[in-house]
């Protein structure tokens, strides 16, 4: 015998199936009818946010006024010609610090300058490798030359680029980050480079006069894609460590042996699709493996 529903419970039933109707085709209604989005190009104005600063202050404060001194101070540096719409790095700037490396009590600057890009329309089409997954032949940085940093020497207000003189125009890294700390406490400030696909870098600062690479000595040329880093003591043991952030999907890794002493064969895949192989190597040692070496 087939049941039916007291009267109550069917229009109970019938109110919602009409409701959940309407309200189905509202929201077809909405999406169908509402003005597209207009694409983002790069420079364009987007809403909400703005160049400018904006307090509420009172109407008769003074004008804070600033004058652009780049070229009187010496400053010339130019990220990237042009505009620039879905190409590396995506509108983005590379990173700078400011430091007294040279103790002589004003403010230096060092300047990342991560690729040499050049725009080729042919080049939009292309497809290349990054770790295992295939990537726009633009958006990856082995596609493109690095690009050396530059060394601000601050000299009564007029910037003189000293880096290659000093060692630290990091000829190899594609830099994207920096930062000025005394790490050995000796009262010289040292540099930290965060580079992307390439080694970071760290630089001892020599009293002032030139900069000796430690990277590899004190264990931090990390090579991946690091993006931004900081300095802080985190764990309160009076001395500053080090985080870096990295492009996504790269952690770090241990790999264990057991009770073997020796591998016979590791091979290093790089992201530009390169490879490094190294044979017959015993346990309990570190080992730095260079890119182009075996």
């Amino acid at each position: 015998m087939k049941k039916v529903l007291p009267r109550r419970k069917l229009l109970i039933a019938v109110y919602v199936a009409a409701t959940l109707t309407v309200v189905l085709i509202l929201t077809a209604l909405y999406f169908a009818l509402r003005p597209a989005k207009e694409a983002y190009h790069a420079g364009d104005d987007v809403e909400g946010i703005t160049r400018n600063l904006s307090r509420d202050i009172p109407e008769d404060y003074p004008q804070v006024y600033f004058r652009d001194v780049t070229a009187d101070a010496g400053i010339d540096f130019v990220h990237f010609q042009g505009r620039r719409l879905t190409q590396l790095p995506e509108d983005m700037g590379s990173g700078a610090a400011w430091g007294d490396y040279d103790g002589d009590g004003d403010l230096d600057l060092y300047i990342c300058g991560y690729v040499q890009y050049k725009y080729n329309p042919s080049d939009l089409d292309k497809a290349t490798a990054q770790y295992n997954a295939t990537v726009p032949f633009t958006l990856n940085p082995s596609s493109h030359s690095p690009h050396s940093n530059l060394l601000l020497r601050n000299d009564n207000g007029k910037f003189v680029d000293v880096a290659s003189k000093q060692g630290v125009d990091n000829l190899q890294g594609r830099s994207l980050s920096a930062a000025w700390c005394d790490l050995d406490e000796d009262g010289w400030p040292e540099l930290y480079v965060a580079n992307d696909i390439s080694d970071n870098v760290l630089y001892k600062n020599l009293g002032g006069k030139s900069f000796q690479d430690v990277s590899h000595s004190a264990w931090v040329a990390d090579y991946r894609g690091a993006m931004g880093l900081a300095l802080a003591d985190w764990d309160n043991d009076r001395d500053i460590d080090i985080f870096i952030t990295h492009w996504i999907a790269q952690e770090n890794a241990h790999f264990g042996l057991g009770s073997i002493d020796q591998v016979n064969r590791v091979e290093v895949l790089y992201p530009c699709g390169e490879k490094t192989v190294v044979e017959n190597v015993s346990a309990n040692q570190i080992v730095i493996v260079r890119k182009g070496t075996s």
